[in-house]
């Protein structure tokens, strides 16, 4: 001999408000409620923490409106876990995979320092990254800069000790650890880049490199500094970019190797004074300039001006 319940659909148990004590048992989910006289359906009594395997079957929870990949926040007003909206749902401690929202807070690395101060705003740990850095300027505003440093002059000494860009580069054995560099090599390019209405192209490089033709030695790295403007072609040669080596010689379309202290590859203009202006110069001995007055050129020797020709 069985005792019988009140029984029907789930959707069928959702159109009635069962009586004080009244059970009703769903046949399609196969679960038991019990009424109140006030809420429709009943309150489900079987699943909860006797070992149901499902969220809905929970008596602390309410899946209403929930949808795939949402998450679940307490709410103390109704005791239950609820489904949180993204422009209300919050996760505080560890997160492993894809997140899509706002992060609000610190960052902190796995030994506890602070990498990103979520109270002020700033980045303040050290950036490590395999990958490159892009900063959109147009976001920032015309003329805008992309990196501001402040720092001081140590007064002692007159050097500024804090504000510094330091480029590391090492030759690459083929398994990423570092070999000695070599007369010749590119250690750092600046490249401005013009947009062509296709793409971006090169419109000028400042290369900083190892000297071509001084010897690197232990705890000595002799440097040159190579300017390269790019012609109306959108190349360049050996005759139009700027040479200047470890061993103080500049060279002005004149090659990678100067010859001389100033090596010019092409003609010189020297500049051009009336003998008034020549006259308000501070002179020294080995001035060389053009008199428009005279139409000579002059040069100043022994303390003296003297034409030349």
């Amino acid at each position: 001999m069985a005792l019988r319940l009140r029984r029907g659909t789930n959707a069928e148990r959702l159109l009635t408000t069962p009586l004080a004590g009244e059970l009703i048992y769903t046949t399609d989910t196969k679960l038991v409620y019990v009424g109140d006289s006030t809420t429709v359906g009943g309150t489900i009594v079987t699943g909860g923490s006797g070992g149901s395997t499902t969220l809905d079957a929970l008596t602390d929870t309410d899946l209403t409106g929930a949808l795939n990949n949402d998450v679940l926040k307490f709410n103390s007003g109704t005791n239950k876990w609820e489904a949180a909206a993204d422009s209300v749902g919050s996760l505080t401690g560890s997160f492993s995979g894809t997140f899509d929202g706002d992060v609000t807070g610190s960052v902190f690395a796995d030994d506890s320092t602070l990498l990103i101060d979520g109270v002020t705003g700033k980045i303040v740990g050290p950036i490590d990254t395999t990958t490159a850095i892009r900063i959109d300027g147009a976001t920032l505003g015309n003329g805008a800069p992309i990196l501001s440093t402040f720092g001081f002059v140590d007064p002692t000494i007159g050097v500024n000790t804090a504000n510094q860009m330091i480029i590391n580069t090492a030759r690459n054995n083929g398994t990423n650890n570092p070999e000695i560099v070599q007369a010749g090599d590119t250690l750092f390019d600046i490249i401005a880049r013009g947009y062509d209405g296709n793409s971006y192209k090169p419109a000028f490089t400042i290369r900083l490199g190892v000297d071509k033709n001084v010897t690197v030695n232990d705890e000595i790295v002799p440097g040159r500094m190579i300017l390269v403007p790019y012609d109306s072609t959108g190349n360049f040669t050996v005759s139009n970019i700027i040479v200047f080596t470890s061993t103080g010689r500049l060279s002005i379309g004149a090659g990678d190797a100067p010859a001389a202290k100033l090596d010019v590859g092409g003609e010189v203009l020297l500049g051009r004074l009336t003998t008034t202006e020549r006259d308000a110069l501070t002179a020294v001995n080995g001035m060389i300039l053009y008199n428009t007055t005279l139409n000579k050129f002059q040069g100043y020797e022994n303390g003296a001006w003297v034409s030349l020709i």
